[in-house]
């Protein structure tokens, strides 16, 4: 029973590939092969991810919702590799499936992807607004500042849901006659308005992103005596500009779409350019922010323990010890040392009966 379902699964996938190389042209080929190259890649993406989540003893919530973002980048490769390969048969059938699972590789996983990380970054600016605070006896972050950062990132997931399911609906209706082609326009042009909207938000969070990090780098530099903080700083010159170039390429890609270019070169070259950059950018910024849970080092600038006393960061300048003379009847004057500290216990200077002068012992 198994091995007669195992070569009829092996002779489907010769089948298949036989179609995909006698038939894929070359920059279909071209977008598989720069989706293989960004699988293996994403199954590192994960380790990492999960390495991150073991070593940040203190702060694993941003890195746990960072491994969802690595999970969502595996299954978005896999399935837009499998449309490619699979969509090249003589079932017709097949194919309206495929474009339905193309669009959620292309739409829900990568966009899934985005939202993940890009929560991944709040998380890690929130938990060092808090770290700050908790050593300066300061303000915490505002809960609307967290109302906003997070209701970005909701409106973006809902319209990324709502475009989805508009392209499904469109697809599935139409095959089962329930509406025609002028109605089945409409919902695509709808989606696209959406995918609009979402590339609006997209932009806004980057901005947030970046005027979060900048504000908080100078609360740092204002409150810590010049002091800097390794993770701030990784968010603002190694992750930000990763997100300005990927929101830069959404803002692009926009626009392209709705411009009426018929050059078959161009189309396919920016299809080319559309699958490295879906693969090669939301890679680095995963990889960027797994590193800062990774390097567990990075996080000591300013404790992100509760506050238990005094701040141990920074190290004012030393009081001057004063000497201060007091006098006890029948007793010479006597000097002891006053401090920021308790004084420790000092001998005491007396005289005996016969008017001698002794050292007596410290009081304890």
């Amino acid at each position: 029973m198994i091995m007669p379902l195992q070569h009829a699964v092996s002779q489907s996938l010769s089948r298949r590939n036989n179609y995909f190389t006698q038939a894929a042209p070359w920059y279909i080929k071209a977008i598989v092969a720069v989706n293989a190259v960004g699988t293996f890649v994403a199954l590192f993406l994960l380790v990492l991810a999960v390495l991150a989540v073991t070593r940040a003893a203190r702060h694993r919530l941003p890195f746990i919702v960072l491994t969802f973002a690595a999970l969502a980048y595996i299954l978005g490769r896999v399935l837009e590799i499998s449309y490619y390969v699979v969509a090249f048969d003589d079932v017709i059938l097949t194919h309206h499936l495929l474009g339905i699972q193309m669009s959620i590789a292309d739409v829900v996983f990568n966009g899934l992807t985005d939202i993940s990380a890009l929560a991944t970054t709040f998380l890690i600016l929130w938990n060092r607004r808090t770290s700050l605070a908790t050593v300066q006896h300061g303000d915490r972050l505002s809960w609307i500042k967290r109302v906003v950062d997070m209701g970005i990132l909701l409106i973006m997931l809902v319209m990324l849901l709502a475009q989805e399911g508009l392209i499904a609906s469109a697809v599935i209706d139409h095959d089962n006659s329930k509406i025609g082609g002028t109605e089945y326009e409409q919902r695509f042009m709808t989606s696209y308005k959406l995918g609009h909207a979402y590339t609006a938000f997209f932009l806004l969070a980057v901005l947030d992103v970046a005027v979060t990090a900048i504000l908080l780098k100078k609360k740092i530099a204002r409150s810590m005596k010049q002091q800097t903080d390794a993770p701030v700083n990784s968010i603002l010159f190694f992750v930000l500009p990763l997100w300005i170039f990927h929101a830069v390429y959404y803002v692009f890609r926009d626009v392209w779409r709705t411009s009426n270019i018929s050059s078959e070169l161009t189309i396919y070259a920016v299809a080319i350019v559309t699958a490295v950059e879906y693969n090669l950018l939301p890679a680095l910024i995963i990889i960027a922010l797994s590193t800062l849970g990774i390097r567990q080092t990075i996080w000591n600038t300013f404790g992100d323990q509760p506050y238990a006393g005094a701040p141990t960061y920074y190290a004012g300048p030393q009081q001057q010890i004063q000497a201060t003379t007091y006098a006890q009847p029948g007793q010479p004057q006597q000097m002891y040392q006053a401090s920021n500290s308790q004084p420790s216990a000092q001998p005491q200077i007396g005289t005996d009966s016969k008017g001698r002068t002794v050292l007596a012992a410290p009081e304890v």
